[in-house]
């Protein structure tokens, strides 16, 4: 079964219908394509994707208008669904809907959900608006899990990967 990758909603620019698309590269699964050294169509191949809310819930300004109890109802209706599965939550604000508080975990680790029967890691969201990527050692970090996602993938999905570092 595929990994599931889980954003948080659409962008404004962005068809709901079409969570995280690997184009343009510069979107968030065009950086996650590239982080895992995929084509657009090696990634729409080798993911499922989703995200917890299905309309852009506006510009983030101080308050944040990430509406929280939303995403919280909406993750609780997914969980019952997804055992078995790879989830890759984008970002502190998902991991928080799903009740792992990002500020206890570490940046992809993966852990394993006993009751609801699936494998998580969280990674920082991969929007443009997420600094955490600039550090090279961040980048470094993210690199490395993704490598060894795909070396794991590889047999099981035909997938090539083109990881150019």
């Amino acid at each position: 079964m595929k990994p599931l990758i889980i954003g948080q909603a659409p962008g404004p620019n962005t068809d709901p219908l079409c969570p995280l698309p690997p184009l343009p590269r510069t979107c968030a699964g065009g950086r996650l394509a590239e982080l895992a050294g995929l084509t657009p169509k090696q990634y729409l191949q080798t993911f499922d994707r989703a995200n917890l809310l299905q309309f852009f819930p506006g510009r983030n300004m101080c308050p944040d208008k990430f509406p929280k109890p939303a995403a919280e109802i909406a993750a609780g209706a997914m969980k019952p669904l997804l055992g078995g599965r790879r989830l890759i939550l984008l970002g502190q604000k998902v991991a928080d809907a799903f009740g792992y508080p990002a500020r206890y975990l570490d940046w992809h680790e993966w852990f394993e959900d006993e009751f609801w029967g699936f494998q998580v890691a969280v990674v920082p969201h991969t929007s443009g608006r997420s600094h955490w990527y600039r550090k090279p050692e961040n980048q470094e970090q993210a690199l490395a899990f993704w490598r060894q996602l795909m070396w794991e993938l590889k047999p099981q999905q035909n997938v090539v990967v083109n990881i150019h570092r």
